[in-house]
Parts: structure tokens; C-alpha cells; sequence
């Protein structure tokens, strides 16, 4: 079997993490096993198996989910923001991204560095652009967020 070279194998390992981020945004954290990676890419899951581990599946997040998540928001008003979160809550991708920070926070192990890290450049991005209300708006948004998604968009259908 031919040998490729490092820039095709990095080629080839972006566009498995393209793949490995978009099933992340589709379905969740939780939806990344070489199964479902072999699924959506086509390839055999020994294929995949020299450029991750399940352990590294999600270091195709890094760099791709904090900017996909702050396009979803508008940072010229306070109204303006608010108003984009509550409509960005209507979006999977920024939902499960929320909900993978929030477990990284609630594992019980400390906070991440990714969860860490991901929390500091938004609250940076917030105050710079908002103000200190910005961040009272954040707090409020957050727990909105939580709040609904837990009504709204939980597996289990509630009962009237």
C-alpha cells in the first residue's frame, strides 16, 4: 500500500474534522464514536482510526466551535444580543455546543481548560463589546438557554 504524503494526511485529517464537527453540531458530543464518524465520512472505521482515537475526537471541535458559536449573536446592543441568543437557542449546533461546555463544567473534575478557555473569550468578548450589563445579559441568556432546552428541546415529551 502507497504511502501518502504529510500534506495529504493533513488534508485528509482536516476534512475528517470538518465531518467530525458538523455530526457534533447535527447530533451532539455524545454522537461521536467511529460509527457514526464512519457513517458520515464513508470511510471504514480503520480508516480513521490512524488520525483519532475516541479520546481525540473531540480536538476537531478546537478553533471551529467558538466561531461558529459567536456568529449566531449579534454584539452591536445588548436588545440585539438578547434577541439572537433567544433565536440561535432554535439552532442544534448552538445548543450542543452550550451543552458540551455545561458538561465540562459539571463533570465534577474542575473546569476543562477547553470549557475554561471557551468561557474567558466569551465573557471578553461580551464585557468588551457590551459593557458589564453585557455580562448581567449573559448570565440571564445562559440560564435561559439551559431553561429551554431542558422544556423544549428534552428527549422526553412532557405531559400536558
Amino acid at each position: 500500500m502507497a504511502r501518502i504524503t504529510a500534506a495529504a494526511r493533513a488534508e485528509k485529517e482536516e476534512w475528517i474534522n470538518s465531518q467530525i464537527f458538523e455530526l457534533f453540531l447535527e447530533k451532539g458530543f455524545n454522537s461521536l464514536t467511529f460509527r457514526n464518524i464512519s457513517l458520515k465520512t464513508g470511510l471504514s472505521m480503520s480508516s480513521l482510526q490512524p488520525y483519532h482515537t475516541t479520546k481525540t475526537f473531540g480536538n476537531a471541535l478546537i478553533g471551529r466551535a467558538f466561531p461558529y458559536f459567536t456568529s449566531k449573536l449579534d454584539f452591536s446592543s445588548i436588545e440585539k444580543f438578547e434577541e439572537t441568543w433567544i433565536n440561535a437557542i432554535e439552532d442544534a449546533g448552538f445548543r450542543n455546543i452550550v451543552f458540551l461546555l455545561i458538561s465540562h463544567i459539571s463533570e465534577g473534575h474542575g473546569v476543562t481548560e477547553i470549557a475554561s478557555s471557551g468561557l474567558k473569550r466569551l465573557t471578553s468578548m461580551v464585557e468588551e463589546q457590551l459593557g458589564k450589563e453585557g455580562l448581567k445579559s449573559l448570565d440571564a441568556m445562559m440560564g435561559k438557554l439551559v431553561i429551554e432546552t431542558a422544556l423544549i428541546y428534552s428527549p422526553i415529551k412532557q405531559a400536558n
